[in-house]
């Protein structure tokens, strides 16, 4: 395991793990580690650039199971109907037609 912080990671982050040994330690597959980072909910470093080595905290999915868990504010009630979408109407919401 890792036991020096690459420079680029802020002080005071818990120990950092590589992709292979975060895998072994919380026993998700590497398929799942990538798509919880792509889904911005896992905290993790990449001091060496795009590209480079992901580091994770030992304590990440912890830390994204108590952001979830934890209340979000409620935003602002967006009334039914209130932005239209692009495109055209459908034909049902203009109204019967008439025939002359």
């Amino acid at each position: 395991m890792s036991t020096d912080i690459p420079q680029g990671v802020p002080q005071g982050v818990p120990q950092l793990l590589t992709l292979k040994e975060f895998c072994g330690v919380k026993r998700l597959s590497p398929a799942t580690i990538h798509r919880l980072k792509n889904a911005g909910k896992l905290t993790f470093y990449q001091p060496s650039g795009k590209g480079g080595k992901l580091l994770f905290p030992v304590n990440a999915i912890e830390l994204a199971a108590s952001a979830a868990s934890a209340p979000s504010v409620p935003s602002e009630p967006r009334a039914a109907g209130s932005q239209r979408l692009s495109g055209p109407a459908p034909k049902w919401l203009s109204g019967p037609r008439r025939s002359t």
